[in-house]
């Protein structure tokens, strides 16, 4: 016996919807033997209580669809700021582990200053001569200066002998004391130094013109000038002797040529309880009043160019 086949009317068409163009409503589903039909929801045309139709397509403004329902499980990336170029809508959390964003470890010196490079050490001091005892230290060009110990320096008298045969020659010393006190002494005029009644310095007169110095009162002078004064013009020849309590003994010879002027032979320098020697042979064109300001003592009374006052 055969079956005869119930043909099927055929799925209406989508109604469209004139009040809102671009959408269509959803036709009814035809009925399953195990599935219900849709319900129509007369109140909102084109709306079943079972939407599976696809999004909504709004032609009044192109370019957008209607809002769908955001999934709870959302992997999409941050949204993108289109109006700031390179800006993101929301900058994602820094990760805890990622430790290039931390600071920097205090023990790594990879980004540290290197050390300065040590600066070379300067090269010591050229060691001063000291006065011995024995042959004489001679004080010229080469050697110019000699440093007294402190015993030196401070033990007796320091004398020194204008040793020449040339006729005329006025020996003499200008001199400054720890005080300020500033005078000078020639041969023929002041002998003495101050103070009058304990003196410093003083000229003598043995078989040469002589100065002592009392280094008692080492601590009292502060530097000292030894010149020479010729009457006429002069060839300068002979040595100037200097010898300590102990024996030590320094020699500067006189070969200055010739000249008229005064002649500052050696000066003297007080340093920390030592005295400093040196032979200056320096000729000066003028007077002793001349000589005397060509060293730095320029705070000397004078009676004339030739006469200290005191």
């Amino acid at each position: 016996m055969r079956r005869r086949a119930i043909a099927r009317p055929p799925a209406p068409a989508a109604t469209i919807d004139t009040r809102h163009p671009g959408r269509a409503t959803t036709p009814p589903v035809p009925a399953s033997p195990s599935a219900p039909a849709a319900k129509i929801d007369t109140t909102h045309p084109g709306r079943s209580s079972l939407d599976l139709s696809a999004p909504t397509v709004d032609t009044s403004r192109p370019d957008r669809t209607a809002p769908a329902a955001s999934s709870s499980l959302d992997l999409s990336g941050p949204k993108i700021d289109t109006s700031h170029p390179g800006r993101s809508a929301a900058t994602p959390p820094s990760d805890p582990l990622d430790l290039s964003a931390r600071p920097s470890d205090p023990l790594d010196l990879s980004s540290r200053p290197a050390a300065p490079t040590p600066r070379p050490k300067p090269a010591p001091a050229r060691p001063q001569p000291r006065a011995r005892s024995g042959p004489p230290t001679l004080l010229g060009p080469d050697t110019p200066t000699v440093t007294l110990t402190r015993l030196q320096s401070g033990v007796g008298v320091l004398q020194v002998d204008l040793v020449t045969t040339v006729p005329g020659l006025r020996l003499g010393a200008a001199y400054e004391l720890s005080d300020g006190r500033t005078s000078a002494i020639v041969d023929g005029g002041h002998a003495d130094a101050a103070p009058p009644t304990r003196p410093v310095l003083r000229l003598t007169r043995d078989r040469y013109a002589g100065l002592r110095i009392d280094l008692r009162q080492t601590r009292s002078l502060r530097r000292l000038a030894v010149l020479a004064v010729p009457q006429t013009a002069v060839d300068w020849t002979g040595t100037l002797v200097v010898t300590t309590a102990g024996g030590a003994r320094m020699e500067a010879p006189l070969d200055l040529g010739h000249g008229e002027g005064p002649a500052v032979l050696l000066t003297a320098y007080v340093v920390d309880g030592e005295i400093v020697l040196r032979a200056e042979r320096e000729l000066v064109t003028g007077n002793l009043r001349d000589a005397c300001l060509a060293f730095g003592y320029d705070r000397i009374t004078w009676a004339d160019d030739r006469t200290p006052a005191s």
